[in-house]
């Protein structure tokens, strides 16, 4: 019922020719306010998007999504999270599909931080086809396998990620 792993990451960014070139891509116009990167076997696993509102219009993580193992612990987790009032919302048909995944409950952490946790991650049918290197020393980072949230008060937030999520 814990969550096993970090599943993808959005990433608001003021401009997305900006964010290509982050990733060493060639800058090319895009009517598009997202794009998604494979990091790893899972299909989807970084996005960025472009906002147009002055709420969002910072660039910086717009969410974080963590995978369990499977409907049951998704399942699990919410009632979890709920009775220790956390409040959890089932997410839209619509979120599943743009996330990938099969089914996914959202809420927020103890810093407002957007948490989404999901189970059942679309995969590539070729994991091979692309090498994951976790070096972040290069101009391009190739692969992702952690992220690091910077607070203020850390004993705010460790009982959200240690005792509710599961994490070590």
């Amino acid at each position: 019922m814990s969550v096993q792993s970090l599943g993808y990451v959005g990433i608001r960014a003021r401009s997305l020719s900006d964010w290509g070139r982050l990733r060493g891509e060639a800058a090319r116009p895009s009517a598009h306010r997202t794009r998604a990167r494979r990091a790893s076997r899972s299909v989807w696993t970084t996005a960025s998007s472009a906002s147009s509102s002055t709420r969002d219009a910072g660039a910086g993580v717009g969410f974080f999504g963590w995978e369990v193992a499977d409907a049951a612990a998704l399942d699990a987790l919410a009632e979890k999270l709920e009775a220790a009032g956390v409040k959890v919302a089932h997410g839209s048909r619509v979120l599943a599909d743009e996330r990938r995944v099969k089914d996914l409950i959202v809420l927020a952490d103890p810093l407002g931080n957007r948490v989404e946790i999901f189970h059942g991650a679309e995969t590539a049918p070729d994991p091979s086809s692309r090498a994951v290197r976790f070096r972040a020393s290069a101009p391009v980072c190739a692969g992702m396998g952690h992220v690091v949230l910077h607070v203020e008060r850390v004993d705010e937030v460790m009982p959200f990620y240690r005792d509710l999520l599961g994490f070590r």
